[in-house]
């Protein structure tokens, strides 16, 4: 069992932006987030953020805020699908012998959101970039929790998906697809809240486990569960 602090969520989808947003999406009956193709981000220079997707803007954006409230010793970046959209852009491209963007291809790589962050921030904090399939966001929050048990004193997490080309929806269970959102978490030592890994005969949680945990997290639940491949991930507070 881990225990950690959650000094500050933030997290931002096309539609919802503040926390009393995330809370009334979160104690309704589960919805899809909607759509959206515009999201303002003030701390990214606008040529940047030109040649960025959307969840990359809202996770960098995210990060710049966070970055601002807390002497951060640790990153970590972490995304389900990452750059799949831009490696498909390359790829057909690529196949119809297409003149191939050289920002795509410099950015198509999972960690280039992170360097970006770390450039536009003058962050030269440690960062790590997580992927780990529909286990990611636990998985973040697992690394995370390592570093601040090996003598980190604050860690932000950054975690963000979008939405998939349609080439790949048939290979997804429909519960982890999602249009583009971001969460971000700082995290500090403390007894607030516990995490523990168990195994369970369940196998995934109804939607992505960054939409899971948001909205347990909004409706102020004590304790729950998030599920991967029967490995439970109970977050509890006290």
């Amino acid at each position: 069992m881990l225990t950690f602090n959650i000094t500050k969520l933030k997290a931002y989808s096309a539609n919802l932006t503040d926390e009393t947003q995330w809370q009334t999406w979160a104690n309704q009956e589960f919805r899809p987030l909607e759509a959206g193709i515009k999201f303002p981000t003030p701390l990214i220079p606008m040529m940047q953020a030109r040649r960025m997707g959307l969840a990359d803007k809202m996770a960098i954006q995210l990060a710049l805020e966070l970055n601002q409230q807390a002497e951060i010793d640790f990153v970590v970046f972490a995304s389900r699908h990452g750059q799949l959209n831009r490696t498909h852009k390359l790829l057909t491209h690529f196949f119809q012998q297409d003149e191939m963007s050289p920002t795509d291809f410099a950015t198509a790589v999972h960690n280039a959101p992170a360097g970006q962050f770390s450039i536009l921030a003058k962050q030269t904090a440690p960062i790590s970039s997580i992927v780990a399939e529909e286990n990611t966001f636990c998985a973040s929050i697992l690394e995370a929790l390592l570093a601040l048990d090996n003598g980190k004193k604050s860690v932000l997490v950054v975690f963000f998906d979008d939405q998939i080309p349609d080439f790949y929806k048939d290979y997804f269970p429909e519960n982890e697809i999602s249009e583009a959102y971001a969460i971000g978490l700082l995290l500090t030592s403390g007894n607030e809240w516990k995490l523990s890994l168990n195994s369970s005969d369940k196998q995934a949680t109804e939607c992505q486990q960054g939409l899971a945990f948001l909205r347990a997290y909004f409706q102020q639940k004590r304790e729950f569960s998030l599920y991967y491949e029967q490995q439970q991930w109970q977050f509890s507070r006290n």
